[in-house]
């Protein structure tokens, strides 16, 4: 288990190749189950009285949709081969940094009085350059449009979300 938090915390840094990723399908669903129930169990408690299953559907339609953005991306490239391992990539450096920042968020709270808007802003910084990198890898594409296509596919993903969960007149 330290191997695989060790793994990703290289990626979440840039040191880590995306090829090295393990893509047993067992593995590929932990990863994707344990980054859902991190995310949920963050969600809830940051937003408390929330609808469980309308947060659930924030969390889930934006992870589908980039998951189908991102097997686009590499089908239009002609590389789908590499979706489980990149997909892989993506949700385990997600879920580690979500597991980061559910225990960072509540001591910045405490310490620092207004600092959890800019610790939000800068993870979702590193999570962009995170997903660039992992673009970058995956696409064989240069850096700098590799995370413009990622921050393509998260402002897509976004959207998307917004566009199921918007309450109807």
């Amino acid at each position: 288990m330290l191997t695989v938090i060790t793994f990703f915390w290289q990626l979440c840094t840039l040191r880590a190749h995306t090829s090295k990723v393990p893509t047993a399908s067992w593995f590929v669903a932990m990863v994707v189950l344990a980054n859902l129930i991190t995310s949920l169990l963050l969600s809830t408690a940051l937003s408390e009285g929330a609808d469980p299953w309308r947060t659930a559907t924030a969390i889930v339609v934006p992870q589908a949709t980039f998951a189908c953005l991102l097997w686009l991306a590499l089908y239009f490239r002609s590389v789908e081969a590499r979706f489980l391992p990149t997909l892989t990539s993506v949700f385990g450096c997600d879920l580690l940094l979500t597991a980061l920042l559910g225990a960072t968020l509540p001591l910045i709270r405490m310490i620092f009085d207004g600092a959890a808007d800019s610790l939000l802003f800068a993870f979702f910084l590193w999570t962009i350059v995170i997903y660039g990198h992992i673009v970058h890898q995956a696409l064989d594409i240069r850096y700098v449009p590799a995370t413009g296509v990622a921050l393509g596919m998260w402002f897509l993903s976004t959207v998307v979300a917004q566009a199921v969960l918007e309450n109807p007149a």
